[in-house]
Formats: structure tokens, sequence, C-alpha cells
């Protein structure tokens, strides 16, 4: 479903054109996909998913593109955001329970993925405890993906996002300040092992 508007979008960059045209031929891309997406009753981030993996492996401007998408995250999240909340019916019930279940379980899924890792490849510099909580941080892909979801399951949406709104509104809240901490401690401890190290060289001299 998403091969169609790729294919539009590499042959539409073989043309002469300047910045402000290729932002144009890319929205248009995108509009047209979902449009299509949804005509077809299909998944429109499916959807989108094919026609960047087309665009990023056939276009000779696939590098344009991702830097005109990269600089205009922010105004594509907030308009996300503006859509979602436009559409937001919050009900004060079991949902809130849901919505901190779900912040809590993603927190503890993040920090024990981090100890996970660090446990299974154990890598040669130090890796706080905790760094998990430094990625908590949820971008416009969560709230795209409650978008579709509620296209796709009407009754659902409410709930959906209650969910994923107060837990973005959360998480957005408190990840710069668990990220510079985490920072500062993977910093103390490089700080801290290379120290020893320098001291074990020196004592090694020594004798």
């Amino acid at each position: 479903m998403g091969v169609l508007p790729a294919l539009i979008l590499i042959c539409l960059s073989r043309t002469r054109f300047n910045a402000q045209e290729y932002t144009v031929f890319l929205i248009g891309a995108i509009m047209f996909c979902g449009g299509l997406a949804d005509r077809f009753q299909y998944s429109a981030l499916v959807a989108g998913l094919v026609c960047g993996m087309v665009t990023a492996n056939f276009c000779l401007h696939r590098l344009r593109a991702l830097s005109i998408v990269v600089h205009g995250e922010k105004t594509i999240y907030i308009a996300l955001l503006i859509l979602l909340g436009a559409g937001w019916q919050f009900r004060a019930d079991l949902t809130l329970a849901a919505a901190v279940l779900y912040f809590l379980s993603r927190a503890a899924g993040k920090v024990f993925g981090v100890f996970a890792a660090t446990r299974v490849f154990k890598p040669r510099y130090a890796v706080p405890p905790r760094l998990g909580l430094g990625m908590i941080s949820e971008g416009g892909l969560a709230v795209a993906i409650v978008l579709n979801a509620g296209l796709v399951y009407p009754r659902l949406s409410d709930v959906l996002v209650t969910i994923v709104v107060l837990s973005v509104i959360l998480n957005e809240y408190i990840s710069p300040h668990l990220i510079v901490k985490q920072l500062g401690e993977t910093l103390h401890l490089s700080e801290t092992r290379f120290q020893a190290a320098k001291n074990h060289e020196k004592d090694s001299d020594r004798i």
C-alpha cells in the first residue's frame, strides 16, 4: 500500500526542485499514503512504514527527505498532540489506574531491559544500574499509534488516548531531569573508573 506513494515521490525527486518544492512533494506523498490506506481500510502506520522503506532504499534524495523530517519533527509532534487533544474525552474512572499501571510497567521495562543487557553483553565501560530511567521519554510515534488505533477501534479510542496522553505528559515532564541525572552518574562512574586505572598504573610503575 505504501509502494505507490513512494514511487510517486521517487519520480518527482528526479526533476529539478528547490527545498520548498521538495517539502511539498514529501508532504503530498505522506498525505496520499494516509488517504490511500484509509480508503482501503489499511493501517496508515504500516503503509507509511513501507513508503519510508522504499524511499530510503531507492530515492536519490533520501538524505534530504530525512533532513526535512528531522527538522519538522517537533512541529509534527505538536500537530499530533493538538489533533489528539481535540478528540480527547477525559473520564475519571478505572482508565486512570490503567494509565498509572502503563507508566510504571513501561518504566520498569526500561530499567530491567538495560540491567539485563549489561549483564548479558558485559560492556567494558561503567553503566549506572538505573540508566533505563533516562530513556522513558515518549516521542510522536506513541501518539501516532494511538491515533491510528482510534480509527481502527473507535470504542477503545477514549481509553487509549487517556492512557497515552497522561503517560506522555508525565514522561515528558520528568524525563529531562532523569536524563541529566543518569548522564551525571555515567560521567561520575567513568571518572571513578579512569582514576582507579590511573592509580593502578602508578602503583605498577613503582613496583
